[in-house]
This record gives structure tokens, C-alpha cells and sequence, in this order.
């Protein structure tokens, strides 16, 4: 229900209280759907069950990154 969506600043506060994402990042993430996210006119909420209850990866995935440097060098090696 729509009880867990969440401002991205109120959800930015609750999840990542020490170290806050950009705001800017946070709106890619949910257009990319890497947030379990809905535009609400013209605002961005996160569904914080949904998210709580998927294992989405804080951040940037260290593991995603060292994948991709690989791959970079792979291509260029």
C-alpha cells in the first residue's frame, strides 16, 4: 500500500543516514528502476517495504564495479 512510499530525501535520510546519495543519483537510480520507485506528479517516492524486503545493493555495487574494470580491460588489454 501506499503507506511505505517515501519522499527520495525522506528515504535518502532513513537508509543512508551517515553517508546521504545525491539526490541526482537517487533519481537515475529509479528511472533506471534500480529503486523500487513511482513518479507521483512530478516527484519521485520509494516504496521502503519493497525495498527492505529486496536485496538492493547500497551505493555502488563494489563487486558491479570491479566487474566492469575488468571488462574494460579485457577489451582493451
Amino acid at each position: 500500500n501506499d503507506m511505505s512510499l517515501v519522499t527520495l530525501e525522506r528515504f535518502n535520510k532513513l537508509r543512508f543516514p551517515d553517508d546521504p546519495v545525491k539526490l541526482t543519483k537517487l533519481q537515475r537510480w529509479c528511472r533506471r528502476h534500480k529503486l523500487p520507485a513511482r513518479k507521483i506528479g512530478g516527484e519521485w517516492y520509494v516504496n521502503l517495504k519493497e525495498f527492505d524486503s529486496t536485496k538492493h545493493v547500497p551505493k555502488d555495487d563494489p563487486a558491479e564495479v570491479v566487474r566492469l574494470v575488468v571488462e574494460r580491460m579485457r577489451q582493451h588489454g
